[in-house]
């Protein structure tokens, strides 16, 4: 028989500048105000729906096993997850990119994936604080992962999500 145990997830919304994202990926930690939206889960009800809780946090980019915490000032630490020391970046090589036609170049070609984004699915890249950089600088300005935790029977289930700020500034509607 399995033991129905109590569920919490906790999705935090981070927005940086330019500067923080930077700052992060250098090894510097950063110091903001985030959004965390806590739901607790028990036999099939919720404490939905959620409210939304503005929070302190310390995100840091140290090589360490710890991943997220609270202090006892009830603000979260949260360390970025890390390229494994074993890794070794794939590089899609001039000859396989000329062989790919440019109708196969195309991501999606009729429902399924093409020869460009199978060979990306085949080659991940670890989730690091490059994810953060611009694009020319090869990011994506968006870094989104999950972690779990168990504490005696309480799943906590953590969904970090960091954008940068422009993306916040822009979903804002003024009304003049």
């Amino acid at each position: 028989m399995m033991v129905k145990v109590t569920t919490l997830s906790i999705s935090h919304s981070l927005f940086l500048s330019k500067k923080q994202r930077y700052n992060l990926h250098e090894g510097k930690s950063v110091k903001i105000i985030g959004a965390s939206m806590p739901v607790w889960f028990y036999k099939g009800t919720t404490s939905e729906p959620a409210e939304e809780v503005f929070c302190k946090y310390t995100i840091h980019n140290k090589i360490e096993n710890t991943f997220i915490s609270i202090t006892k000032n009830n603000a979260y630490v949260i360390n970025l997850p890390q390229i494994p020391k074993d890794f070794k970046e794939s590089i899609l090589s001039d000859i396989e990119w000329r062989r790919m036609s440019q109708e196969s170049k195309n991501l999606r070609e009729k429902g399924k994936a093409g020869p460009l984004e199978a060979w990306y699915e085949s080659h991940p890249v670890p989730l690091s604080s490059k994810k953060l950089l611009d694009f020319t600088d090869g990011g994506s300005q968006v870094l989104n992962f999950k972690l779990e935790q168990e504490y005696k029977n309480l799943n906590i289930i953590h969904f970090i999500l960091i954008k940068s700020i422009e993306n916040l500034n822009e979903s804002f509607v003024y009304i003049s």
